[in-house]
């Protein structure tokens, strides 16, 4: 017993040494323990659980995750006004918890690293608010950057248009589209209410340009160079592709809205936050910002959505311009205002070879039914009888992922308010999909402060979500710049769920099989 006794304190004592106190309140003893340490005062549906990953970052915003990282997650860590860090992060044990022989930080300097990071193709790509680098990566990659290699691709990323470079919004998100290699990379606004919408857009960059191994021209391409492929989005941090390859993105509203002749100080609730898609066939389309702007709550408004012109632009510009689809496009969801979404993930987007997405010719189980080996077993099209989906599919049981019920559905991280009399946000919203692709209307709280209600959305722990990715199990990381951690949130129900089968009928549509939920489309599947 006193040998245990003694063993136990030195393990308490080695964690000690090498770990900080995380802001959450665990003891040292906790943190000796294997297993989940489960986030306090978290609220989540039932069946789903929160696990503190890592607690000792400064300033972490950015993740990236997906079969080109090696299953690594990878995190942009702010940690200084003119310093960062890009550290990679893994969980060989299975503890459910980022220990410090799980880490290493592939490029700690001088770069005032921001937010993005993207690998594409043989590249990782990270950004400040004025550039855009890249590092030779190979997928897994559990060593430092070759930073002798380091490439500024994309520069002048902060100009304003006129010959200046403010700061302003200073996250810049990048994107990669795997099926060609071209890079997007998203801008923030100036300020409040710009003038123009030059600051306010999403920019797509060739493979041609960012894929040849010597960059032209020389300290890299001007950002102004760049396709305009979204406009007049005010700071649209959270972009992402759905499972049909379409993106989407998350746009922050202005604050201190004030319109007279709409009741003067509205901006409580308004405008709106903006849940928008960007399909390649309207590439180039305007969003509204700066000239209109999105009804939240109003009560003497026309109805959520509904699109009115900005009091600085009436002179020139109309509700009824602002209302005409032929010159602004208005979102597809609205949000609380000012909950500040800052990220945004497609549930079974980065690993579509997953239970959820096992096909049986017409078949698509929503819900999988799993054997006693943990393959899939198609209980109604199995016909050779091999107990897998015809075609061989085989999939590992796994029930820490998110029921297949959120398969295709978007998660958004909302950062919080400042600018509000009550608090709003500091959680992660649930958005259900429609059978079209399209959001069926309803936002759920997916994880909150136990109590938001009554007690406030702000967490004593300081939590603020900024970035959620799903690994190739299907849970989620969600990274909390304030507190310096990451959490990884898992569902940790003892059965999975009964199947959903559906047909496709002669118009293409689902027909429900039987159990009174409308299941999701086929879709077509993306190799990330």
């Amino acid at each position: 017993m006193r040998l245990c006794l003694v063993a136990f304190s030195l393990l308490v004592a080695r964690v000690q040494s090498q770990l900080s106190t995380p802001s959450s309140g665990f003891a040292l003893e906790d943190l000796a323990v294997r297993g989940c340490l489960k986030y306090p005062e978290a609220e989540m549906p039932k069946g789903f659980e929160a696990c503190l990953f890592n607690f000792d970052l400064v300033d972490p915003r950015g993740l990236y995750m997906s079969a080109k990282s090696g299953e690594t997650l990878l995190v942009v860590d702010r940690t200084g006004r003119r310093s960062g860090k890009i550290i990679a992060m893994w969980d060989d044990d299975n503890d459910l918890r980022n220990n410090v022989t799980e880490r290493v930080e592939l490029f700690a300097g001088d770069l005032a690293l921001s937010h993005g990071i993207a690998v594409c193709g043989d590249y990782l790509f990270a950004s400040s608010d004025s550039q855009v680098y890249r590092w030779p990566y190979t997928a897994g990659q559990r060593e430092p950057l070759d930073d002798d290699r380091r490439q500024v691709v994309i520069t002048n990323v902060n100009a304003d248009g006129s010959g200046g470079a403010p700061r302003g919004h200073h996250t810049r998100t990048l994107l990669c589209d795997d099926r060609d290699n071209t890079l997007y990379v998203s801008i923030g606004s100036r300020g409040n209410l710009d003038r123009s919408s030059y600051r306010a857009r999403i920019r797509r960059f060739s493979a041609e340009d960012m894929m040849r191994e010597t960059v032209e021209p020389e300290g890299g391409m001007d950002f102004a160079d760049g396709y305009v492929f979204a406009d007049g989005l005010r700071n649209t941090v959270g972009i992402a592709w759905d499972l049909d390859g379409k993106m989407w993105g998350v746009n922050n509203g202005m604050d201190n809205l004030f319109v007279e002749d709409l009741g003067g100080d509205i901006h409580e609730d308004n405008p709106g936050e903006e849940l928008n898609d960007f399909p390649e066939e309207k590439a180039g389309s305007f969003y509204g910002y700066p000239q209109c702007w999105s009804e939240g709550n109003l009560d003497t408004g026309r109805g959520e959505g509904t699109q009115w012109v900005h009091p600085s632009f009436s002179d020139e510009y109309s509700d009824e311009w602002c209302r005409d689809p032929g010159n602004n496009v208005r979102p597809r969801l609205l949000m609380q205002a000012h909950t500040a979404p800052l990220g945004l993930e497609f549930f079974g987007e980065r690993y579509p070879s997953t239970p959820c997405a096992a096909l049986d010719g017409s078949i698509h189980y929503a819900n999988p039914v799993y054997s006693d080996t943990g393959t899939i077993r198609n209980t109604t099209g199995d016909g050779d009888g091999d107990g897998t989906a015809d075609g061989g599919l085989r999939y590992p049981l796994d029930q820490t992922a998110f029921p297949c019920s959120m398969y295709g559905d978007i998660f958004v991280a909302l950062h919080g308010s400042w600018n509000r009399p009550v608090a709003v946000g500091f959680s992660i919203i649930h958005i259900p999909m429609r059978v079209d692709g399209m959001p069926r209307g309803d936002i759920k709280e997916f994880f909150r402060r136990e109590g938001a209600d009554t007690r406030g959305a702000e967490w004593p722990t300081d939590m603020r979500p900024v970035d959620v990715v799903f690994d190739k199990h299907g849970r989620l990381y969600m990274s909390s710049d304030k507190s310096g951690e990451i959490l990884l949130i898992h569902h940790v129900a003892d059965e999975p769920e009964p199947p959903v089968a559906y047909t496709m009928n002669t118009n293409g549509d689902q027909e429900q099989d039987g159990d009174g939920e409308r299941p999701r489309r086929r879709r077509r599947l993306r190799y990330r």
